[in-house]
């Protein structure tokens, strides 16, 4: 049909070979920049949204997110342009598998590490959807007709835990720099992190991010993002403020997949995910896993918690806590106390605490 890039034609500067994939906002083809005889990763944006004010204003945000970042952990942005209607970007094409590949194989054949992880909830095949499709999303089992997973990357001689707290460490330096370029992805997620061929680690995808001196374009009552990393702050109405705090649990959501082979929250429906997300709090990763060391239980932990201030307060900290523990010293995080566990049991049940304190005070003023 008009407007679809037609496979072996040349766009611009660029010689299209392939179709490598397709999201809600984009159709990301294999190219060639015949200028500089590169290969590079070519983002289209699809014919249908071509006359959607809102899909081209959120386009070019991503564009324009992605191209101000320069970050070794950052998909890099090489140009933009627009020809026969068809507005463009030309990033660097990563060759390696998403994490949410291999956490897909690790459930078909975990490493010793993950041998002991007990959990009753099958994600579902529905959970591939895409961010803006029926919601689910959460990493999926790999097909049976699927070729075999290389988990070089989750493999090194200190072990799978300290190679996972190294790999979420880099990811937590390329968001941190994001951050301190006013950009909040918020959706960081497996299948957006991306290994090139050295092993190396790269967060991608910014079509949701959010540039802090601009408005925002969500609709009143509008949720964007992968529910099952979806901070609470996105899902609740006047939850609070979106900012880099809501990035850190998204990543927190996806260390403790990596440590579980499960998301914190599982359900058989976007809405079921969202309302637990909401009232309660996942099962403590050792739980689910036995095998994981208690510190780099106690940072998931503090990286997923509720309330955004109780989080680790930058991108920063929280890789400095999986480095620390990477290398054996001591972490800042502490695990919960007993004051922060009752403060979670009173949220959770927020109605029944405020009916017994109110039946106290009538006893207490009646007496």
């Amino acid at each position: 049909s008009a407007g679809v890039l037609t496979l072996g034609r040349q766009l611009c500067d660029f010689c299209v070979p392939r179709e490598i994939g397709a999201g809600g906002m984009g159709l990301v083809y294999r190219a060639r920049q015949v200028s500089l005889n590169r290969v590079v990763a070519l983002k289209v944006l699809p014919p249908y949204l071509r006359y959607s004010e809102s899909a081209r204003t959120r386009f070019r945000r991503e564009i324009e997110a992605a191209a101000s970042l320069q970050h070794r952990n950052i998909v890099a942005v090489y140009t933009t342009g627009e020809e026969l209607g068809a507005t463009y970007y030309a990033m660097e094409l990563i060759e390696g598998p998403a994490l949410s590949e291999l956490i897909a194989a690790l459930r078909q054949n975990p490493l010793p590490e993950l041998k002991s992880c007990r959990w009753k909830e099958q994600i579902t095949p529905q959970a591939d959807a895409p961010t803006h499709a029926q919601g689910a999303d959460a990493t999926p089992p790999p097909a049976a007709s699927a070729p075999p997973i290389d988990l070089t990357p989750l493999i090194s001689a200190d072990g799978y835990f300290k190679t996972v707290a190294r790999l979420v460490a880099d990811v937590a330096d390329g968001l941190g720099y994001a951050h301190a370029q006013q950009i909040v992805h918020r959706d960081v997620k497996p299948s957006n992190l991306l290994f090139s061929a050295d092993g190396e680690i790269h967060l991608s995808d910014f079509g949701l991010a959010r540039i802090a001196e601009q408005p925002g374009l969500t609709r009143t009552g509008e949720v964007i993002g992968t529910p099952f990393y979806m901070a609470p702050e996105q899902i609740a109405a006047g939850g609070g403020e979106v900012d880099g705090r809501t990035d850190i649990y998204a990543l927190g959501a996806t260390l403790y997949e990596l440590l579980t082979l499960r998301p914190p929250f599982v359900g058989e429906s976007r809405h079921q995910v969202i309302s637990q997300i909401a009232t309660q709090d996942p099962a403590a990763p050792r739980s689910c896993n036995p095998s994981i060391p208690r510190d780099l239980e106690t940072i998931c932990l503090r990286a997923i918690e509720k309330l955004p201030g109780r989080r680790y307060q930058s991108a920063a900290a929280l890789a400095d806590d999986l480095r620390c523990f990477a290398e054996d010293l001591p972490i800042a995080a502490r695990p919960a106390g007993r004051a922060a566990r009752a403060l979670r049991v009173a949220r959770r049940h927020r109605g029944a605490v405020a009916a017994l304190t109110a039946m106290s005070a009538l006893l207490a003023a009646t007496a």
